[in-house]
């Protein structure tokens, strides 16, 4: 099948999909610095799936492992051949649970709690 054939066997909601592939390269990769947001990467990553018709899990897990740099990359080569991070929707609680700063834990909660003066005269 020649270049021009497979332009033309696209169809509206394949183009959709290029598009938003195509937007798939804006998102920047995530470090985990500071001043990254997990939860807003995550947002934004799914996102872009959802205007590229993105649904398989694999392909979903794939163009999420391109994004990570650093400590996440290697938390998720941890994680790819795990059972228990098949579905898309695992590997992203678990991505949340590592990387969101804004997830408190119960030992943070106790942490600041006890990092609190009472206000005594």
């Amino acid at each position: 099948m020649s270049s021009d054939e497979k332009k033309s066997a696209w169809s509206d909601g394949d183009s959709l999909s290029k598009m938003g592939l195509s937007l798939l390269s804006s998102i920047p990769t995530f470090s985990g610095a500071k001043e990254e947001q997990a939860k807003r990467f995550i947002q934004d990553f799914e996102e872009i799936l959802d205007l590229a018709n993105v649904s398989s899990d694999k392909i979903k897990k794939f163009h999420f492992k391109t994004k990570l740099k650093g400590l996440p990359a290697e938390w998720y080569e941890t994680t790819r051949d795990s059972d228990e991070y098949k579905e898309w929707d695992s590997v992203k609680k678990s991505f949340l649970h590592q990387f969101d700063k804004t997830t408190l834990r119960p030992k943070d909660v106790i942490m600041r709690l006890m990092s609190i003066r009472q206000n005594v005269k």
